[in-house]
C-alpha cells in the first residue's frame, strides 16, 4: 500500500487578498510559512521516500518547508497545478463576482456545470489531478510519499475518491492551509484515511468552526 499525506499550500498574498490564483502565483506570506512549519513539525517522526509538490512557488516553497531536514528532492508535478481559472486569474472575488456573475456563481455553486472562460473545467481538473497520484502511488508502493497542491484539486482529488458527486466538490471539509490529507492506495484503490485535518494549528490559529 502507498500512503500519500496531502495538503495545501500554506497562506499566500493573494489568498488574504482574497484573489483567483490558479495557474498564476502569490508568494507565501510570513504566516503561510509558518503554516507549513506547524505541519512539518507535526510530521517531524514520520518517514518520507518522495516529495512531490505543484510547480506553482506557493506549493514547491511549502513542500521545501514541509520536507524539513530530509534529505529528499521536491519533485515538481504539472498535474498538481491548481484549476486554470482562466479569465478570472488575479482578480479579486467581487471583481468577479460583479463583473462576471454567473461565471462566479458556477465556479462555486454549480462545478458540475461550470464553463470557464479560457480555463479547464472541475471534469478536466480531476483528471489530471488523479492521474497524477495514481502515478505517483504506482511508483511507491509500499512508500509514504509528500504531496504539496492547492485546495481546488485537493477538493478534486477527494471527491474522486469518497465517491462525492462533482456538484458537491466545495461541501465540508474545508481545505485550510497546510491541512493534512492522507490517502491509502492499494490495488488499484484509494480511500481516504483523513482528511482537511489541521490539528497541528494551535488552538488560537483554527477556525471557530473547527
Amino acid at each position: 500500500m502507498a500512503k500519500i499525506y496531502i495538503t495545501r499550500h500554506g497562506e499566500t498574498e493573494w489568498n488574504k487578498a482574497k484573489k483567483f490564483q490558479g495557474h498564476l502565483d502569490s508568494k507565501l506570506t510570513d504566516k503561510g510559512r509558518t503554516q507549513a512549519m506547524w505541519l512539518r513539525d507535526h510530521l517531524v517522526d514520520t518517514h518520507f521516500d518522495a516529495v512531490y509538490a505543484s510547480p506553482s512557488s506557493r506549493a514547491y516553497d511549502t513542500a521545501v518547508i514541509v520536507t524539513g531536514d530530509r534529505d529528499l528532492p521536491v519533485q515538481k508535478v504539472d498535474k498538481l497545478m491548481e484549476i486554470n481559472m482562466g479569465i478570472m486569474e488575479a482578480k479579486t472575488y467581487e471583481e468577479v463576482e460583479t463583473n462576471h456573475n454567473k461565471l462566479f456563481h458556477d465556479f462555486w455553486k454549480n462545478p458540475q456545470t461550470y464553463e470557464p472562460e479560457g480555463g479547464e473545467t472541475y471534469h478536466e481538473l480531476t483528471e489530471r489531478a488523479v492521474a497524477s497520484i495514481e502515478e505517483i502511488a504506482a511508483k511507491h508502493r509500499g512508500q509514504n510519499v509528500l504531496v504539496v497542491t492547492h485546495g481546488g484539486t485537493l477538493k478534486a482529488i477527494i471527491t474522486h475518491y469518497e465517491n462525492i458527486p462533482l456538484k458537491d466538490l466545495w461541501g465540508p471539509p474545508f481545505m485550510y492551509n497546510t491541512c493534512l490529507n492522507v490517502l491509502n492506495y492499494e490495488s488499484d484503490k484509494g480511500a481516504m484515511e483523513v482528511m482537511g485535518n489541521i490539528d497541528h494549528y494551535p488552538e488560537a490559529e483554527k477556525p471557530h468552526q473547527w
